[in-house]
């Protein structure tokens, strides 16, 4: 074998060993329950937001916003500036 098919072998054999083992890369790292406690809370959270702003603009048009009231019920704001009450 010549030098220049070696040096070939060794580079396809690095690159095939590099992308083998690129999913060691991915892993995330370990949390604490209270960090995974926090983590699925927020994204309970931002389901929520997201269905009260999809729901919103379903109802009432593109330019619906919405808000939470301290009774923790849904209320939609029009584009006019109306504030009712979701169902």
């Amino acid at each position: 074998m010549t030098a220049h098919r070696l040096l070939n072998l060794a580079l396809a054999a690095f690159f095939v060993i590099a992308l083998g083992a690129s999913h060691l890369l991915d892993t995330e790292p370990g949390y604490t329950p209270a960090q995974a406690d926090a983590i699925s809370a927020a994204r309970a959270e931002a389901r929520k937001e997201r269905g009260a702003r999809d729901l919103c603009v379903e109802l009432y048009g593109p330019q619906a916003a919405h808000l939470w009231d301290a009774a923790g019920s849904l209320h939609c704001i029009t584009r006019r500036g109306e504030q009712i009450a979701a169902r």
